[in-house]
């Protein structure tokens, strides 16, 4: 470079750093031949100096632009080149002339497990609406009986006035004894009537009304509506004693000491641990991997803890929006676990008995693997049987030195390709 640069100051820019100042001196009128011919005198440099100065001065530019590019050309030529004049360039990995250079991998076949990662959320199946099935003001309030709290099953929440319910009781059960004493009124009259009956009518069959059968059926039905009234307000009564037959959590509450309640109405809400589960989506295409995917196992990741479940259903239908399926994985022996939260899980499928782990880099953009075989690319459709957390698994075949890793955009099949290897995955 250093040499290109004083060919540039040699021969395009002479004179540059040699200009010196003349003294004044009585001019003289120079001849013809003089003005064409240089004086001997003169040095190299003064007489190219004007040479130039009787050139045009475009000219004398487009000279130099030409010798500069020239030059520069040169200049790029000579920095590209080695001490011997050879140009250099990086290549792949050796092979032989005109053979693509390939990374391939030789990953081993041996039994493999179909695993697929997904994400989740919490939920409970159902909500239950806390409604009293009898009216009446809160005299009893459980501290369980408030959003978040929990409570066991037929656990009483809260109470509410008893009063009325017991007064009706105690009517029921007067009732009750008022018609027993009726029919037995009613019998003892039968038994009369049927004795003085067989006096004057000895062997004669006594009738029904002398013998008052409808008086006592009517004494025995009475009977009985005050036995179904007492059974109604006693169930009036217990039921001033809320409760839920199931353990779970509140989610939603009204309720305080004093607050009148009425039968029918909501006052809060809350679910049922065992209608707790995980409900995973899943694509269709991943789906064919796990079928039957009823009972298979999922590893959950919730809050730091590592859980255990098992594919209890899939839904009947796809969602119209996702077009993705549902997996349900109850969790009824985890109480902790929470609606709500987002978990990430991993589906453990079947097992593939003889496969191999392919990387995803090692499927090329039309779907298919290339290997090489003898020095050329072959390609290979694979069966794919799914996925792990290492990447693909597919069907075990023979891949000879070994499959393509990365996609080879430049290459068809039937191509010369020397390998180099990497390690499996």
């Amino acid at each position: 470079m250093v040499v290109v640069f004083k060919l540039l100051r040699r021969f395009l820019l002479p004179g540059v750093g040699q200009i010196k100042p003349r003294l004044a001196v009585p001019s003289k009128t120079p001849s013809a031949i003089d003005l064409v011919k240089p004086r001997q005198d003169d040095p190299p440099e003064a007489k190219t100096n004007e040479v130039s100065s009787r050139l045009p001065d475009g000219l004398v530019g487009g000279l130099q632009i030409l010798g500069i590019l020239g030059l520069t050309t040169l200049a790029v030529i000579f920095a590209r080149s080695d001490g011997n004049g050879t140009r250099t360039a990086s290549f792949p990995p050796p092979s032989q002339a005109g053979d693509l250079s390939v990374r391939v991998i030789q990953p081993p076949a041996s039994a493999s497990t179909i695993s697929l990662s997904a994400s989740g959320s919490v939920a409970a199946r159902t909500y239950v609406e806390l409604m009293p099935q009898v009216s009446g003001r809160i005299v009893e309030l459980s501290s369980s009986m408030k959003a978040g709290g929990s409570f066991a099953a037929n656990e009483s929440l809260l109470r509410i006035d008893p009063s009325d319910f017991q007064l009706q009781v105690d009517q029921a059960q007067a009732d009750i004894q008022i018609a027993s004493a009726n029919l037995m009124l009613q019998q003892a009259r039968s038994d009369a009537a049927k004795k003085n009956y067989a006096i004057v009518n000895p062997g004669a069959e006594v009738p029904t009304l002398v013998a008052l059968l409808p008086q006592i059926a009517q004494a025995e039905a009475q009977l009985a509506a005050a036995r179904a009234r007492l059974e109604v307000a006693e169930l009036s009564l217990s039921r001033t004693n809320f409760s839920l037959p199931f353990a779970g959590r509140i989610t939603e509450s009204s309720a305080d000491l004093g607050q009148m309640l009425t039968s029918g109405k909501s006052f809060g809400q809350a679910y049922s641990l065992n209608s707790v589960e995980v409900a995973i989506p899943i694509s269709p295409s991943d789906l064919v991997y796990l079928e039957p995917a009823e009972g298979r196992r999922v590893l959950i990741s919730y809050a730091g803890q590592e859980l255990e479940g098992r594919i209890e259903r899939v839904s009947s239908e796809f969602d119209q929006r996702s077009r993705f399926a549902r997996l349900y994985v109850p969790m009824n022996a985890y109480p902790e676990v929470q609606p709500g939260f987002f978990v990430e899980t991993t589906l453990i499928g079947p097992e593939v008995g003889r496969g191999i782990t392919l990387p995803e880099a090692a499927v090329q953009p039309s779907g298919n693997v290339l290997y090489i075989r003898d020095g050329v690319l072959v390609e290979h459709r694979p069966e794919i049987r799914g996925r792990n957390s290492e990447g693909l698994v597919i069907d075990a075949f023979d891949y000879a030195d070994g499959v393509v890793l990365g996609a080879v955009s430049d290459a068809a099949v039937g191509d010369r390709a020397t390998p180099y290897a990497e390690s499996s995955p």
